[in-house]
């Protein structure tokens, strides 16, 4: 008997360290830099997370941010817009390490569809000003 309950264990404890990974690939932190500035950001890259993105979130903390990626439909015209959100953001989207478009001070109760003129592989969303100095063009590491 003590034999199959240390199967289970094991087997429950690959599936926790299993979506331990899976939840680590989807959402790691990582540091976005442009200029002088820099943000922890959350990074996304399915489909569900880009969906809901900063929405039902009460608010982001300074330096911080989210950084959606696209790797499984490549470098596009992604629109953004600010349902769900409670706070107001400024987004750049960037395209091959450098900033191709940006929206800044969006009202939280913006009903706008914000599109780049661009294609972009990946859009950093941030609290509204902390792109204030930003400019098309800058790099982005």
């Amino acid at each position: 008997m003590i034999h199959k309950k240390a199967v289970i264990l094991i087997g429950v404890l690959l599936l926790i360290g299993i979506f331990s990974w899976i939840y680590f690939l989807e959402s790691s932190e990582r540091v976005v830099k442009i200029g002088a500035k820099q943000w922890v950001v959350e990074q996304v890259s399915t489909k569900e997370s880009r969906i809901l993105g900063l929405g039902l979130r009460e608010s982001l903390s300074p330096g911080t941010g989210m950084l959606f990626l696209f790797p499984d439909i490549g470098p596009g015209r992604y629109s953004f817009w600010m349902e769900g959100m409670q706070f107001p953001l400024d987004i750049a989207w960037i395209r091959d390490g450098r900033i191709v478009f940006l929206e800044r001070n969006i009202p939280a109760d913006s009903r706008d569809v914000f599109r780049p003129s661009e294609d972009a592989d990946a859009v950093l969303e941030v609290n509204a000003g902390e792109l204030s100095d930003v400019v098309i063009g800058d790099i982005v590491k």
